[in-house]
């Protein structure tokens, strides 16, 4: 069933894009509601936060209109997508590095009881482990847990061989563990 839906999406992906090439603006309407939450989980985690995720959206959607008259469809538009999310995510790494990471999503921010606010904290934690990653590493993580792709269409997307991919998933996972153990650490360490 999955697959049916996949090969719809496709078809329905490639009808939205030759109509966004002649212009029309309900066809770019419709790829933006499509994919604006697939970019907006995207740059949460280059960015670090939801204000750095929105301007990564921003960013990606605008690149996207202009790059669209130059598609060819020679592979799927989720797949070139997901392609030009790596390459702006790493340009985008380059760029803000000096800009700091803030230590809360927006969600925690907002009064809530002490469960929410502590998987709150969790979810920062994680996020800032995962920011902390190099660049390869970080992008293996993304691909496998946030867009959810298989060992093989990672490879696919990052131009390697699948056994660089999964070391590269194995090590990020063990310097995720361990940066995970270090700031957990660190905050019963404080008074």
């Amino acid at each position: 069933m999955k697959v049916c839906e996949e090969r719809q999406a496709r078809v329905d992906d490639a009808e939205l894009v030759a109509r966004c090439q002649t212009g029309d603006e309900a066809a770019w309407d419709e790829l933006f509601r499509r994919y604006r939450g697939l970019v907006f989980r995207h740059g949460l985690l280059v960015a670090g936060d939801a204000d750095g995720a929105s301007d990564f959206v921003a960013e990606i959607f605008a690149r996207l209109l202009a790059a669209l008259s130059r598609f060819r469809g020679e592979a799927a538009f989720i797949t070139y997508l997901r392609s030009m999310l790596i390459r702006e995510g790493r340009r985008w790494r380059r760029r803000e590095r000096t800009r700091p990471l803030r230590d809360e999503p927006a969600a925690a921010q907002v009064s809530s009881p002490a469960a929410h606010l502590e998987r709150a904290e969790q979810l920062a934690r994680v996020r800032r482990a995962v920011a902390s990653l190099p660049p390869k590493l970080r992008e293996a993580v993304v691909l496998r847990h946030a867009h959810d792709l298989s060992y093989a269409e990672i490879a696919h997307v990052a131009r390697c061989p699948v056994g660089t991919v999964r070391s590269r998933l194995s090590e990020a996972r063990r310097l995720l563990r361990e940066r995970l153990v270090q700031s957990g650490a660190a905050e019963r360490d404080e008074p």
